[in-house]
Order: structure tokens, then sequence, then C-alpha cells
């Protein structure tokens, strides 16, 4: 048996409704054996095709299924409720992400356990704290609770290493233009790792480029709780960075049971 947490969410049709439907049939699923349900959260959308708000919240499930079954069990569960991926990050009835399966680490091209943005999203973040603060992120080494109180000091400091001096003070810009006095973001080259503790994000290879100067600092000595490889973000630096800030420094709020 494994405990794993699954993200929920929606903002298109009655979405509490969805949600308990969700749940109604992942109960029925063999192999699923006890099901709890975090409270209700508005959040903001984000990215430009989001649409509007979104409710969120988590499931706790104690499960015999492998994590890949579990995820076929979430995708049943979402085409049920007529889920359609039409856009990238679009409106939807509903959507169920396997977030954490116990400690397991897995990359696979359909499946990537721990779900690699639950760390910085507080819409996912949130309801898991609500069902089990202790619950431990295994790539990020520190507690669901830790994650989300990492994101909840303002302003939220975020470090930016670059090869090239110019794009890291292009996108710090952009960054303090559009987020004001939520960020505190510091602009470095990469050669100049010296005190990145203490930052929310630490945001390296904003060129999105795999190779880079022979003296730069390397992203496996980052602080591993705070290290964000934009490399591996889709869309151009200062887009990505900036959903990925919002996502953070969002509040949600908790509306029902």
């Amino acid at each position: 048996m494994e405990t794993a947490y699954l993200g929920v969410g929606g903002n298109l049709g009655d979405i509490q409704d969805s949600f308990r439907r969700a749940r109604d049939f992942l109960v029925g699923w063999d192999g699923i054996h006890s099901l709890k349900t975090s409270p209700v959260f508005s959040t903001t959308a984000v990215g430009q095709n989001a649409g509007p708000g979104f409710l969120n919240a988590a499931f706790e499930v104690v499960t015999s299924l492998s994590p890949m079954e579990l995820f076929e069990a979430l995708m049943q569960a979402e085409q049920s409720l007529q889920r359609r991926r039409k856009t990238h990050w679009g409106p939807r009835t509903i959507d169920l992400d396997l977030v954490l399966y116990g400690d397991a680490i897995l990359e696979d091209a359909r499946l990537i356990v721990p779900h690699p943005a639950a760390w910085y999203r507080r819409f996912v973040l949130d309801p898991i704290c609500a069902l089990n603060p202790n619950a431990t992120h295994p790539v990020k080494e520190k507690s669901i609770q830790y994650l989300k109180e990492a994101l909840s000091r303002r302003p939220l400091r975020v470090l930016l290493l670059s090869d090239e001096e110019r794009i890291g003070a292009h996108v710090r810009d952009h960054l303090k233009e559009s987020l004001g006095g939520l960020v505190d973001v510091v602009s470095r080259r990469m050669n100049q790792p010296e005190d990145v503790d203490g930052f929310a994000f630490v945001a390296w290879n904003l060129e999105q480029k795999l190779k880079v100067s022979s003296d730069a600092i390397a992203f496996e000595d980052l602080p591993v709780p705070s290290r964000l490889d934009v490399g591996l973000l889709m869309g151009d630096a200062y887009t990505s960075l900036a959903d990925v800030i919002k996502a953070a420094t969002d509040e949600p709020v908790i509306i029902g049971e």
C-alpha cells in the first residue's frame, strides 16, 4: 500500500459537483482503498489561456495501484467528466494530477512523479497541506508545509542566474514591473553563485540553452529546495517566470469543505 496525493482543479461548469463525482469515481476504482478530501480553495487562474478563476482541492488516497495504474484511473475519471484537452493550460471541467506517490521518483514519457510544478504552486500545496502538512516532496526533500511557507514570505526573493548579464537584467526589470512589491528580484551572472541561500527561487539558465560557459555554476550545485531550471519551462524566460511567480504568490482562499 502507498499513500498518494492528487491535485484536483477546474474552472468550467459546476466545479464542486465535478469534484464530488471524481471522488465517487475513484472510490469505486479497484485498488483504491480509501480517499480523503481537502477543503475547496478559490485560486487565481495562471497563464494567458487559463480562463476564469479556479477551484482547487486535493485527494489523499491509499492505494495498491502502481503510479502508472493510478494515473490511468485519473485519466478515466477525467474522461467520465467530459474533460477535453483542446488548449494547453486552458479552461477545464476537471483536472486530476498525481502529485505525490509515497517517496517515489518517476520520470516517464507520460508521467512525472512528483509533479514537476507542484512545489511552486500554492493551488497545489495549500490543499495537500490541509490534509497532511508533513507529507514530503522526495526530490526537494522538504515537507509540503515547508514549501508552502517558503512561498508565503513577502516580498518573495528571486535570484536570476544568467550567463549573459543583459538577459538577467532584462528579465529582472520585467518581473519587477509586472509583479511590483510582491517580489524582490536579484540578477547575477552564473559565475557569481555566492549567497544563493534565502531565495524562494534560484532561476537558472535564462537563455534556455544547455551549454553555458565553463566557469558557470552547475545546476546541481544550487540549493535543491529553490532551484528552478527555466530551460524546462515553456515559452520565453519572462513569461515562464512570471507565471511561476504568480502561481507561487497567489493566496488560495477556503470556500468550503
